[in-house]
Parts: C-alpha cells; sequence; structure tokens
C-alpha cells in the first residue's frame, strides 16, 4: 500500500491534488459521526440517571458515559445536587468515595454544597480528604471553617493529601 497500513479507499474527500481538504464524517466502521449528540439523555432526570447507571443493565454503548457527564455538566450548574449530596453524606465508604470523586470532577457551587463538602476533610478514606482539598482549591471556598481543616491536611499522613493542600497553599498565595 503506498500509505503504509491506510487503505487509500477510507481517504475519501481528500483531494491533493487541488489543495484541498475536507474530513470525512465515516469512522472506521462507515457509520456517520460527525457531531453526534447524546442520544437524549439529558431527557432523563437526574433520580433517572443516577438509577440507570446503577441498575447493571445495558442501556447503549456509550449511555455510562454520556450519562455521568451529563450529571456533572448539571451539578456544575448547581442542578439537582441531592445525589451528590445524599453520596457524600452516606454512612458507607464505597459511597461517600463515590461522590467525592463526582465532587472534583464536577465542582458544584459552594454554596449549594460547602457544608457537606467540608465534612470530608475528616473523613477516614483519604481519596475523600484529597477531594475536598481539590474542591476547596477549584470552588475558591475559603472561610474560618476551612483554614484549620486545610492545616490538618497539610499534617495528614496520606502523600496525596499533602501535596494537594500545599498545591492549594501556592496557588491562593500568588
Amino acid at each position: 500500500m503506498p500509505y503504509g497500513n491506510i487503505d487509500p479507499a477510507r481517504l475519501t474527500g481528500i483531494h491533493l491534488s487541488d489543495v484541498t481538504a475536507t474530513v470525512s464524517t465515516n469512522d472506521a466502521r462507515g457509520k456517520n459521526t460527525a457531531f453526534k449528540m447524546s442520544s437524549g439523555v439529558s431527557a432523563y432526570s437526574t433520580a433517572d440517571l443516577f438509577r440507570m447507571l446503577n441498575d447493571g443493565t445495558d442501556h447503549g454503548k456509550d449511555f455510562h458515559y454520556e450519562a455521568t457527564w451529563c450529571l456533572f455538566g448539571r451539578w456544575r450548574k448547581g442542578i439537582d445536587l441531592e445525589p451528590l449530596i445524599c453520596l457524600l453524606a452516606s454512612e458507607k465508604s464505597r459511597e461517600r468515595e463515590r461522590g467525592a470523586w463526582y465532587l472534583e470532577e464536577s465542582t458544584p457551587p459552594s454554596d449549594a454544597i460547602g457544608d457537606v463538602a467540608i465534612k470530608l476533610a475528616t473523613d477516614a478514606i483519604d481519596y475523600c480528604r484529597w477531594a475536598f482539598v481539590m474542591y476547596v482549591l477549584n470552588s475558591r471556598l475559603y472561610d474560618d471553617r476551612i483554614a484549620p481543616l486545610l492545616a490538618e491536611c497539610l499534617l495528614d499522613l496520606n502523600l496525596r493529601v499533602r501535596s494537594a493542600t500545599i498545591f492549594w497553599a501556592v496557588l491562593t498565595c500568588d
């Protein structure tokens, strides 16, 4: 093949003779993929998305990814935070850790979830403490309640939590 491992039949739309190029919107299987929007994932309520993510059934190839990012988009705007708050306030460590991951990825407004996020600073799970520091950094949340908690995180036994706290201090001092 003159193009290495690329089949020349796949190079549709590229015309080197007129020095013009168009991008083919077909993937390797010939399916049109240009600017394909999610298949109605945003039409579901937050509770339904959470239920569908956790029920273990197959809802399609990219459903889990699209549903998770749809939730992140809502939470970044401060919409439907109840499931996230329930995860962060859960007694089960696995749910709190999952909620901490969601919190760190979505960074909802601090006025809506700040009180629950602050409780992560004293959590037994080091990932939750790290997520607290990252949330404080990303949301720019800081008040008199947070100062002693960050001092505790600076002395944390987990190196990741300590380094995140130092990173927070460096960025806020600039």
